[in-house]
């Protein structure tokens, strides 16, 4: 039974983080002093950042600006003061002040991704029979 159920769980955890990233860093992307140095930063040196924030955007522009932004302000709002005097290495202050979970989540959501393929494709499978009664 836990085998049959293991890749659905593989894939909530990877829709639970990838909503997690495309808010945060939607939101960082949208803060009106720093998002265009977070988002040239993001260009240089974290292109999985990069995807995130593309991401992010389009759920900005679906409503939830507000909600990225205030969700983004809780992760990282104390490392705004730090980012104002120094946009250009955004990339490499957000990596190394983020809390472990936060790392977790943006490394791991690929994993996750990759995971929840492969786990789809070996779930054990119904055999229907042919000319069966």
């Amino acid at each position: 039974m836990a085998q049959k159920l293991l890749h659905w769980i593989v894939i909530a955890l990877f829709v639970l983080t990838l909503a997690v990233n495309l808010s945060v860093w939607g939101g960082l992307a949208e803060h009106p002093e720093l998002g265009a140095g977070i988002v040239r930063s993001a260009d240089r040196e974290g292109p999985l950042a990069r995807v995130y924030i593309f991401g992010g955007m389009g759920l900005s522009s679906m409503g939830l600006r507000e909600f990225n932004r205030d969700f983004a302000d809780r992760r990282f709002g104390s490392l705004y003061p730090r980012l104002k005097g120094n946009t250009e290495a955004a990339m490499d202050i957000i990596d190394h002040e983020r809390s472990s979970t936060m790392a977790l989540s943006h490394y791991g959501t690929p994993v996750l991704l990759l995971l929840a393929i492969a786990l789809s494709w070996m779930r054990p499978k119904p055999i229907h029979m042919v000319g069966g009664r």
